[in-house]
């Protein structure tokens, strides 16, 4: 695939306020300039059955950037000329152990070669080089098990936030028996950027569960979900010399937890042919660097007519609450009334 832009820009920018050092300061811009862009994208996938239960498969895929263009900025004129291209190799095997067991085990490596730029090591080039595997299991037509796992090591990267390392584990499970289903699944992301003296870790849990059933009638769903996340990093912040003082550095600690929990429900009931009455709640809340609560409850009467058009008269509740200020806090009761168009 190849694309192509033609861009041009008229800007401006006015900011007033005080820096990380305390100093307050000011400044108008304006502008005007113009780009032109163009990517390419390739991606082949194959696959080459060696015996009855196993296959070789491998991919290639390529992605390219080219930009140039100008900016004029209160007369003062800069032009930009950047290209990357990234090209990136797959291989493995996808063995099948049972009928209804499969896995498959890879390595992956990238490379991004730079030109008109570099990366925050002053090199021209980053890589990556990693291994995935994934687990599926049909144990019967209701149940399906998969296991994911993805890991990758970035040498040179781009900018100071990029990751170093990364990890992905995700599991998910379905189950389906007639009117009734389960679905589960669990996701850990762990990512860590070591560039120069600075570190920095981001760990994220989420872990989500859905219970549901369908009838002709009736139909009724609950689920939940809990989000873990964690964000941690030590950085060297320096600065100039000014008329305060000569040029430092200070150590700047970051730190940001949250847990978020995620609780809903809904219940839609059919009266007659044309006829609907159903609700839903929904709670959310979040501690840690900053806490947070919502509940929204809605219950709604549907009609639908026979040539296809709907209306809807419900009534919503909303109850926020910002626990850290109390500032935001607020309760709203809605009345809403709705048309559409439903095609078979």
């Amino acid at each position: 695939m190849v694309s192509e832009q033609h861009l041009n820009l008229s800007y401006s920018e006015d900011a007033d306020g005080i820096n990380y050092l305390g100093r307050s300061f000011t400044y108008s811009f304006s502008g005007e300039g113009s780009f032109y862009r163009q990517f390419q994208l390739l991606d082949f996938d194959i696959s080459y059955l060696l015996f009855n239960k196993l296959a070789i498969i491998g991919a290639v895929r390529y992605h390219s950037f080219d930009q140039d263009g100008h900016l004029t900025v209160d007369g003062e004129r800069e032009d930009v000329d950047l290209y990357f291209d990234t090209l990136g190799f797959e291989c493995g095997f996808q063995y099948q152990i049972f009928s209804k067991l499969a896995l498959i085990l890879g390595f992956r490596y990238e490379a991004r070669d730079l030109e008109g730029t570099e990366t925050v090591t002053y090199e021209e080039e980053t890589k990556r080089t990693g291994f995935f595997g994934n687990l599926k299991a049909d144990l019967a037509q209701t149940l399906k098990l998969t296991l994911d796992y993805q890991h990758g090591d970035y040498d040179d990267p781009y900018t100071l936030i990029s990751p170093t390392s990364f990890n992905r584990l995700r599991l998910t499970a379905k189950l389906r028996a007639k009117e009734f289903n389960v679905s589960g699944s669990y996701l850990w992301n762990k990512s860590k950027s070591e560039i120069y003296d600075g570190l920095w870790e981001s760990t994220k849990n989420q872990l989500s569960l859905r219970v549901g059933y369908h009838a002709e009638k009736v139909k009724i769903s609950a689920g939940y979900s809990l989000i873990d996340v964690e964000h941690k990093g030590n950085r060297t912040v320096a600065y100039p010399p000014s008329w305060s003082g000569p040029a430092g550095a200070f150590l700047w600690e970051i730190l940001y937890e949250g847990e978020s929990n995620l609780l809903d429900g809904s219940l839609s009931l059919n009266l007659e042919k044309n006829w609907k009455i159903g609700g839903y709640a929904n709670s959310y809340s979040n501690k840690g660097f900053w806490e947070i609560s919502r509940i929204m409850l809605k219950g709604y009467l549907e009609y639908t007519f026979n040539t296809g058009f709907i209306t809807q008269l419900g009534y919503r509740y909303v109850d926020f609450e910002e626990k850290s200020s109390g500032y935001n806090d607020y309760k709203a009761n809605i009345f809403e009334i709705s048309f559409g168009y439903r095609w078979e």
